[in-house]
């Protein structure tokens, strides 16, 4: 049913809805912040903010310097975009898992 293609498409659109906002708020946060998160700002950008960065490693009290982190509290806009990569490909795993041991059952 072109289900890569949809899946292809919806990450897209995902992509589409959230970056543009997202990106404005780290620019802006970068223009009015004292000290830029200079080192982390790229997980952000990457939506990997929520396993890498001085918050992970030292915790959330990290220090407010160049190694800060950008907007550590976005870090559910990570695990969001994270989801809407990883979830349709374990349910059509589920699927095609489920779908083959059924067609195995009846004698297929």
């Amino acid at each position: 049913r072109g289900s890569g293609i949809g899946y292809l498409r919806f990450l897209l659109r995902r992509w589409l809805r959230i970056v543009p906002a997202y990106v404005t708020v780290i620019l802006v946060y970068f223009v009015a912040t004292p000290v830029p998160c200079l080192t982390w700002f790229w997980t952000n950008l990457l939506f990997l903010n929520n396993f890498i960065g001085p918050q992970v490693v030292q915790g959330a009290d990290a220090p407010n310097t160049a190694d800060a982190p950008c907007l550590g509290h976005a870090w559910s806009i990570a695990v969001e975009f994270q989801m809407y990569v990883l979830s349709p490909p374990i349910v059509m795993a589920i699927h095609y898992l489920a779908t083959k041991r059924a067609a195995g059952a009846k004698g297929w």
